[in-house]
């Protein structure tokens, strides 16, 4: 008895199926981007969560200060300072706090320590997450060595102009400009006061969500106060930027420019650490008149994010 035949696909149907399948996946991609938008900016607001806890914890064994950095030798970074309380102990202890962060010479571990790479100092939403930082190096005139990066830095301050120099103070600052700052200097409030920023993927350049200018081997200048590499004693005046990004001292300071300003590759805006510990979202149309106003620790000249 013969067996009945098995008839396979057409080249028709299997042309629909292969254009289904399109179908689904153009329908399923947007959604997933979504959802892992959405993941990085739940890990990059923990991150600055985790920033506030540690700080608040530096401050309860530190006479209640805020840490500082040593920006003489670029010897100090905040960052190294709350590595204990992010349980970073180990890369803590290979620190010497006496020498330079790149210092290599002679049994010192400094340099090895900032190569370390940290996940909580790092955006997942920034392209650059994994970005090497290089920087010049001082041991080795004309050479250059490898740091591991950050994405967050501290307000030291907000520049109105710089010629004349017209300036307002913010919480973390050097160890030579403050001495000792204790939270309770805040008095416009710790739930009004901005600490720490989104300044995601610098050294490269950023304007308006276009890299303008790639540094990835383009070696830093060793006591740049903000390189981007976490062990360098990281600082950064904020200052308001045109809507190009190119002209300083402009109406904006969110996602303008990731130099001297919030930046971020969230859609919207972008995260601060506010001085209480809670973590806030300041979209791109914030003026830079209120970020200002939030970096001000003791003017009375307190802010809401909505304003």
């Amino acid at each position: 008895m013969p067996r009945p035949s098995r008839r396979g696909f057409t080249l028709i149907e299997l042309l629909v199926v292969i254009a289904i399948i399109a179908i689904l996946i153009g329908l399923l991609l947007p959604a997933v981007q979504k959802v892992r938008a959405a993941a990085a900016r739940v890990a990059c607001s923990n991150n600055l969560k985790q920033l506030g806890i540690a700080i608040h914890n530096y401050a309860s064994a530190e006479e209640s200060c805020f840490p500082k950095y040593d920006g003489t030798n670029r010897r100090l970074g905040w960052t190294t300072l709350l590595l204990p309380y992010l349980e970073q102990e180990p890369t803590y202890k290979m620190i010497d706090q006496t020498q330079s962060w790149y210092v290599s010479l002679n049994g010192c571990r400094n340099r090895e320590a900032g190569q370390v790479r940290m996940k909580g100092f790092v955006c997942p939403a920034n392209p650059g997450a994994n970005r090497t930082v290089l920087v010049q190096d001082p041991e080795n005139p004309g050479g250059s060595f490898p740091a591991a990066p950050t994405d967050y830095t501290v307000a030291e301050g907000f520049y109105y102009s710089t010629t004349p120099v017209n300036w307002i103070e913010g919480t973390i600052r050097s160890i030579s400009a403050i001495g000792k700052r204790r939270i309770t200097d805040v008095t416009d409030g710790t739930s009004n006061t901005l600490v720490i920023f989104e300044n995601a993927d610098v050294p490269n350049v950023w304007i308006n969500g276009k890299l303008t200018t790639d540094n990835t081997n383009t070696p830093m200048v060793i006591n740049h106060s903000n390189h981007g590499g976490w062990a360098n004693p990281n600082n950064n005046n904020i200052r308001g930027w045109d809507a190009t990004g190119t002209v300083q001292f402009g109406p904006y300071s969110v996602n303008k420019r990731n130099g001297a300003a919030l930046y971020s590759f969230h859609t919207g805006g972008a995260f601060a650490l506010i001085a209480d510990g809670s973590v806030q979202f300041f979209g791109e149309n914030t003026q830079a008149e209120i970020i200002k106003r939030f970096v001000s620790f003791n003017g009375s000249d307190i802010a809401n994010v909505g304003d």
